[in-house]
């Protein structure tokens, strides 16, 4: 039976995963076009507000609008097999939520991209 940290660590890394995704561009930008729907002159001055900080995240190191947990140093520094997986694991994806976040959200845009090229030249 795994001892009583461990069984904590899992719900912490998805509850991490959650304000990640909570706090990333996307979903904000989305909530507030949502709200000022009607009012075009708000909505456009939203959205120039909200590409900007997009940018701003871009340049931050956040290249998906979501901020990295963690220094992309920090991230890539130490790569080898842990010790202890069953530990390191949960730990890890709370740690770096921000970070394998933008991976996979990377992943799934260039994977589109080279499976629906059209599709994305369209967009």
């Amino acid at each position: 039976r795994a001892p009583r940290s461990l069984a904590m660590a899992w719900p912490d890394a998805f509850a991490a995963w959650r304000a990640q995704l909570a706090e990333a561009w996307l979903p904000q930008t989305l909530a507030t076009l949502v709200a000022q729907r009607g009012d075009d002159g708000a909505t456009e001055e939203a959205m120039e507000r909200h590409c900007a900080g997009l940018l701003q995240m871009v340049l931050a190191g956040a290249p998906l609008g979501v901020s990295p947990s963690q220094p992309w140093t920090d991230f890539l520094g130490d790569l080898r097999p842990p010790e202890h997986p069953h530990e390191r694991v949960p730990s890890n994806l709370k740690r770096f939520a921000g970070n394998y976040i933008n991976l996979i959200l990377g992943a799934a845009i260039l994977t589109g991209s080279c499976m629906r090229p059209l599709l994305f030249t369209l967009c």
